[in-house]
């Protein structure tokens, strides 16, 4: 996945990232997209 207004070129496959996050922040509903997009914005 890449973002043409960030500093990401690559990185983990969506799966790992939504673990990652869902522990990160202790999700207890699966994240949304418009979430996941929000916190990409914020690396």
């Amino acid at each position: 996945m890449f973002l043409k207004n960030g500093n990401i070129a690559q990185y983990k496959p969506l799966n790992s990232i939504l673990k990652s996050v869902a522990k990160t922040f202790n999700f207890k509903e699966k994240p949304t997209t418009k979430d996941l997009l929000a916190l990409l914005k914020d690396i």
